[in-house]
């Protein structure tokens, strides 16, 4: 058996194996797809002897290109090959932004920008945003900033330019996002910067533009995989779509089941309509769950079947035994948390870790109540990718005012929050503050005020009265 066969279920190989015209893998939650996609591309350098620079694959996230290139380099060191000089993964595995600035850095001059371009961060693009609004004297205080910008980055993301933008406005509060949206591209082109929509729509626009560069990446990519298609939106489609025309090889993964970027406007439409685009698909259903009992998995499809414009998938598994699900209808949120609370203290106390126990939340304002039950039991927890509710730079802000409100001598409480918002008083100012309060034996609030009047001459005056 080779190794890019092993640990494989027949429809996996069959996924690995079908790798000529368009593929669809319906991979259902923990179904293998990473495990499918990498061996795949395992077999298509080893097997096939497909160059990896031939091999384009795109994913969502750096941590998961990262995992996909460690799992194909571990998996092609295994190869025969390896006593030649041995093989490498593909070059071209990446984001959506990442591949574009790749292709960008090359190509943009012929759109105008210096390969050398920067890239905003959101910092960045706020206060071009507000020069913008400053320019066009649009008031902040009617028009959030933040706003506009979200509003031009939902745009960008269902490839709409600031010209066609200002044609389709139908309010004034699109009208007016329209000339900020135009002048924030005009200050973009002119600084030499993009946004990150800006990679990927760019990189639309350049190929549909010229041709000539379209084709040079066409020919390069012969074949193009793409994880989690389900979150795929407008303009990373139409790239895609452009890119697969010559070879037609293109094998996408996902699961309209697990569609959660609709915010950003990703489509589900790209997924279920594959076929359609495609009318000489494979389709191939990966439904065996590796991760969970059946009890779970068919809690989950009780739910999920109820779904409208869906591929149905009833996943099964080998892990028959489980113990049952616990619902339980909270009144409020204190109750839920105090439930949760209780029914770790329990567990605890009957010699199960802590580290046995996870707690799944929605948003991030949820944990504030949890975590406060979790302190009024003494258990022991830590806040996995984020900071616990009272380490969050906003509320331990909120808190200082707070502090400082109860005691006017509190200086840390004021050093932290003497500039937010920002109020142009700079460290010299603030140790002027702080020394002059302690050589008069005054609070913070009163020394502010002394400190005032004595710059302004004001208390002359009102001694005079």
């Amino acid at each position: 058996m080779h190794f890019w066969e092993k640990g494989l279920n027949p429809e996996q190989l069959r996924a690995v194996f079908t790798t000529e015209g368009p593929v669809l893998i319906l991979a259902g939650a923990g179904s293998g797809k990473t495990k499918t996609l990498t061996h795949r591309i395992a077999y298509l350098i080893d097997e096939k002897k497909v160059s990896p620079n031939a091999i384009l694959a795109v994913t969502f996230t750096n941590k998961a290109a990262g995992e996909m290139r460690e799992r194909i380099e571990k998996l092609l060191s295994q190869s025969e090959a390896v006593e030649y000089g041995g093989l490498v993964p593909p070059q071209y595995i990446g984001t959506f932004h990442n591949i574009c600035c790749r292709i960008l850095r090359r190509e943009i001059e012929v759109l105008g920008y210096g390969k050398s371009f920067n890239i905003l961060d959101s910092q960045d693009q706020e206060s071009t945003i507000k020069k913008a609004m400053k320019e066009l004297e649009v008031n902040p205080d009617q028009m959030r900033p933040r706003a506009i910008l979200d509003a031009i980055s939902r745009a960008k993301n269902a490839f709409t330019d600031a010209e066609q933008y200002t044609l389709q406005a139908g309010s004034y509060f699109e009208e007016t996002i329209a000339k900020v949206f135009g002048r924030y591209q005009q200050e973009l082109k002119r600084t030499n910067a993009l946004d990150f929509d800006d990679l990927i729509m760019l990189t639309v626009k350049l190929f549909q533009e010229h041709p000539e560069v379209l084709e040079k990446y066409q020919k390069m990519f012969q074949y193009i995989m793409v994880d989690e298609y389900q979150d795929t939106n407008y303009p990373q489609y139409l790239l895609v779509h452009l890119l697969a025309k010559k070879h037609n090889n293109i094998f996408v993964i996902g699961d309209d089941y697990q569609s959660i970027y609709g915010w950003r406007q990703a489509d589900i439409k790209n997924i279920l309509n594959f076929e359609k685009d495609y009318a000489d698909a494979t389709v191939i259903t990966l439904d065996r769950n590796y991760r969970s009992t059946q009890i779970i998995l068919d809690a989950a499809d009780g739910i999920i079947s109820k779904n409208v414009n869906q591929r149905h998938k009833k996943l099964w598994t080998d892990i028959k035994a489980g113990e049952l699900i616990t619902l339980c209808p909270a009144e409020d949120e204190e109750a839920e948390a105090r439930f949760v609370a209780e029914t770790i203290a329990k567990e605890h106390s009957a010699e199960r870790p802590y580290s046995h126990f996870a707690v799944l939340y929605r948003t991030n304002a949820q944990s504030r109540i949890i975590e406060e039950m979790f302190l009024r039991h003494s258990i022991d927890y830590r806040v996995v990718g984020g900071l616990k509710f009272y380490q969050r730079k906003e509320v331990k802000d909120m808190i200082a005012y707070v502090r400082l409100l109860e005691n006017p001598r509190d200086v840390l409480a004021l050093e932290r929050i003497i500039n937010e918002p920002k109020r142009g008083l700079g460290k010299a100012t603030l140790d002027k503050w702080i020394a002059f309060g302690r050589e008069n034996g005054l609070d913070l609030f009163d020394a502010g005020y002394e400190m005032t009047f004595e710059k302004s001459g004001l208390r002359e005056v009102k001694i005079k009265s």
